[in-house]
């Protein structure tokens, strides 16, 4: 299993301070879509959605993609 420092999605969150509900709920996504979200490789998401996922918690995209 990931951890937090494996997933900056997740890290990203937690350090928004934010549930996954919460963030989910910003992004117009529901919390199980979110917890998918969180299980999959960055590489794996589109650009678009690393965007929405980035400002659903007020972050850079390259806090989330270190690039």
């Amino acid at each position: 299993m990931k951890t937090v420092v494996d997933n900056p999605i997740r890290a990203a969150r937690a350090k928004a301070g934010l549930t996954q509900e919460q963030a989910a709920h910003s992004a117009g996504w529901t919390q199980a879509a979110w917890a998918q979200l969180e299980r999959m490789d960055i590489d794996r998401h589109s650009l678009g959605r690393i965007r929405k996922i980035a400002s659903a918690l007020g972050c850079r995209l390259t806090d989330l993609t270190g690039k």
